[in-house]
Parts: C-alpha cells; structure tokens; sequence
C-alpha cells in the first residue's frame, strides 16, 4: 500500500506533466500570429458575448410579473444550453480526452487518477461559465439584483452538474463490468447494444441532473427578487447543491479507488464492440445518395468518408435529429419577443452548425483520417476537401431546416426564414474551410478548439450586425 506522503509525491508528478504538456502545446502555438491575436481575440468574443446578451434582454418597460418571466425564461435557456454541454463533455473529458488515456496506462494511484479528472471537468468547462456571466451581464441595466440572483443560480448550476457528470458516467463505468441484464437489453432495443447501454444514456442524465437543479434553484431563489427578499429557500437550495457535490464526489472517489482500472480497460474493449464497433451497416445511409452525382476521385472519397463516420460515431445523427426537433420546440413554445427571437435563433444556429454538431473535426482525426494513410495514397487535395466539405454541409442541414422552419411557423416571416437557411449554410460553409485552413498551416491538439474560439467571435459579430 502506498503512504500518504508517496501519493502526494504523485500527484506533484501528474500536475508537472500536465504543466510540461501545457508548455509544449504553447511552444507549438507561439510560431505565427496567433500569440498576436489572442488577447484581441478573447476581448473581441467576450465584447460580442456582452452585446449579443443586450440584444436578447427582455424590454424594460414590462409589468413586474412580465419582466420576471422573461428573464426566468431567459436564465431557463442559457443554463439548458450550458448543462447539455456539460453532459456531453463531461463524459468526452472522463474517458475520451487525451490525458484521460495517457495518464491511465502510466502506474498512477486511482486516487490521483480521481483527483486529476475532478479537476479537468471543472476546467474545461470554465469558458461556459464566463460565457453566461458575459450573456448576463446586461442585465444590469435593467434588474442590477436579477442579475445578481442570476450569476449565483448559473454558479451553482455550473459547480453542480460536471459533479453530477462524474458520478454519473462513472456509475455507467461500473455498470460496464457487470454485464448484461434486461434493463439494459430494454435501453439498448435497437442500438445493438449490449453490457454499454447505460454508458448510451449517461450523457443525457447528466442533462437531466443539471436541468432540474437550474428549475428547483430558479424556484427556491425567486423569492428573493419580490418586496419581501426572503433568503431561506435559497440558503436551503444552495446547501443541497453543496450536499449534493459532495455526495457526488465521495462516491465518485470510492468507485474509482475499486473499479477505476476494470473500467477503463472494459471501456477500451467496448470501443471496438457494440455500439461503437466497426459493424454491418444499413444498406443505404444518410446523405449516400448525393454520391451519384459526383465524379471519380470525388464519389470514392465522399462514400469512403460518409460510411465511416456513420460506422464509427452511430450517435451523432441520433444527436443532430434531437437537436433539430430541439430547436424546432423552441421556437414553437418560447415567448420571446420577434426580435429576439431572430437574434436568439441565429446565436443557437451558428453555435450548432459551426461549434457544437459539425462534424468537420471527426473528418479530418485520426480515426477516420489517418496521417499514414494520407501520405501513402495522396488523395488528391481539393477532392478530399470537397469531401469533407460536403459531408458536413450535409450533417448539418436538418438543424438549419428546423430552425428555420419553426420560426416561419412561428412568426411568418419569410425574410427571417431565408436569412436563417443563409445563416446555416454560410456558418457550416465558413467554419469548415476556416479549420481546414487552419489545419493545413499547423498542426496540434489544440487546432479544434482554435477553430471553434475564432469562429464563434466571427459568428457573434455576424449575429450583432445583422440583428
């Protein structure tokens, strides 16, 4: 068994390797502009993170009742946004991420483990949490305590779910290793899944976890925003949030400390068996047909491309479909004024088509692009582009034909609906030849989330001059 004082020598290693890991990735990045552009960059996104917040305040000549509820809407839909992709990421940073893999098959304790993925969660999703503080903040002009009860319901929210992750998918780490069972069959029906079909779902938990704590907190923190400005329900929520991170913790700490390495290297076996096997596929799949309409070199590599990533990631058309019948509600169930509404819609698709759901990046990995492979048969370069191109064209138009669907519905308003199907498939457009660009100048980890950080400024900024 190993001492106290041998594990806190460990984990002095794990933190000097992910600063000497840090150094490196900056060392790659420094060359060029980028260092130049970075602090511009950040200012530029977080101005545009401010002003598209003042373009989806609710008028402040509302009633009281009615400037309430579309703040409380407001707050709704930035704390559901932010929890789906705490759930989704959550899960990506626990078994996914690249210190997650390198660092399990070093000889590390499992508490250290523990504590270094504790706070990887936390880290990688502290941009979301600025994110909202700067969609908040203009709401100073209109309710200076709104925006106060507002930054502690989305901290809580923020300290709450990544906790919730952890349990979570950990709980569907366990559940791995104990094989089949009828529920899981239940689960599984249609998804050729077996012993991991909880590991299917956990994502969504995650979200459901976070959602329903972002309603009981909005609830229990409401009265403090009327003449009396009672405090009790809050104290009582934010004490059952920290109960909460903390049950979550302990027990996420035992179930690694006991089953950690079983999990991870059950998990490795389940990358290559249902559902994530390279298995049979349907006869024809989605976005096959336009194949015929392409010449050779161009048809080969487009169907080469397409059958991968639909045999290698199953989940992500299951993801866009929900997605896209997402948005399409909001638009039907939201009470925002027109306006906003257009603004709110335009945020939510360049987020979607350009950050979140395109599948650019899967396209050009390691999984589905090897390096070895490229060299080798040297595809031609603007065939293999137009490919990548295409494919994610496709992948992403369900989301911009439901946005732009439900707010015609909505409001029958043709020109926002065609400015809309503009939006979509010029953001899906752009920020697919914005990353290959990107791409082919440098290489490295970090080119992904340069991407998608440049490309949110630029979609931000689009968004405020047309709205």
């Amino acid at each position: 068994m190993r001492g106290d004082g041998e594990r806190r020598g460990m984990w002095r290693v794990i933190v000097r390797l992910r600063a000497l890991e840090r150094k490196n990735r900056l060392r790659v990045a420094g060359r060029g502009l980028l260092p130049w552009l970075l602090v511009p960059g950040l200012g530029g996104l977080g101005a545009a993170l401010f002003m598209l917040g003042q373009t989806t305040l609710p008028p402040a000549d509302l009633p009281p009742e009615a400037l309430a509820e579309a703040l409380a809407e407001r707050g709704y839909l930035l704390r559901a946004a932010m929890c789906f992709l705490i759930g989704a990421g959550s899960f990506e940073v626990l078994y996914r991420a690249r210190g997650a893999t390198n660092l399990a098959a070093l000889p590390f304790d499992s508490r250290s483990l523990f504590i270094d993925r504790l706070g990887a969660l936390y880290l990688a999703h502290l941009p979301l949490l600025a994110a909202l503080a700067l969609l908040q903040a203009p709401l100073i002009e209109v309710a200076p305590r709104a925006l106060a009860v507002e930054f502690a319901i989305d901290s809580l929210v923020w300290l709450l779910t990544p906790a919730a992750g952890l349990w979570l998918h950990t709980l569907a780490g366990v559940s791995l290793l104990r094989g089949t069972s009828l529920i899981k069959e239940f689960f599984g029906a249609g998804m050729r899944v077996d012993s991991a079909a909880l590991m299917l779902y956990s994502p969504a938990a995650v979200f459901a976890v976070g959602l329903s704590a972002a309603i009981l907190l909005a609830q229990a923190f409401r009265p403090l925003l009327s003449s009396s400005g009672q405090a009790g329900p809050a104290l009582v929520g934010t004490l059952l949030v920290f109960t909460a991170i903390a049950g979550f913790v302990l027990h996420s700490a035992a179930l690694f400390k006991r089953s950690w390495r079983a999990i991870r290297a059950r998990f490795r076996e389940a990358e290559m068996l249902p559902p994530w096997r390279e298995g049979p596929l349907p006869v024809r799949v989605y976005a096959q047909s336009p194949a015929r309409l392409f010449s050779p070199p161009l048809r080969g590599l487009y169907l080469a491309m397409l059958l991968n990533l639909r045999r290698r990631h199953r989940l992500d058309l299951m993801f866009t479909v929900l997605a896209s019948g997402a948005l399409f509600w909001f638009n039907l169930a939201t009470t925002l004024p027109l306006d906003a509404l257009l603004a709110w819609n335009a945020m939510l698709l360049l987020l979607a088509v350009a950050v979140v759901l395109t599948p650019i990046y899967r396209l050009t990995g390691r999984e589905l692009s090897p390096p070895g492979c490229d060299a080798l048969f040297r595809p031609p370069a603007a065939a293999l582009t137009t490919a990548r191109v295409l494919i994610a064209l496709t992948h992403q138009l369900p989301i911009t034909i439901s946005v732009a669907a439900g707010y015609g519905i909505k409001t029958a308003q043709p020109v926002g609906v065609l400015l809309l199907l503009m939006i979509g498939v010029g953001a899906g457009l752009l920020a697919s030849l914005l990353y290959l660009w990107i791409r082919g100048r440098r290489s490295g980890a970090w080119l992904p989330w340069a991407n998608r950080g440049a490309w949110l400024l630029v979609a931000l900024t689009l968004v405020l001059i047309g709205s």
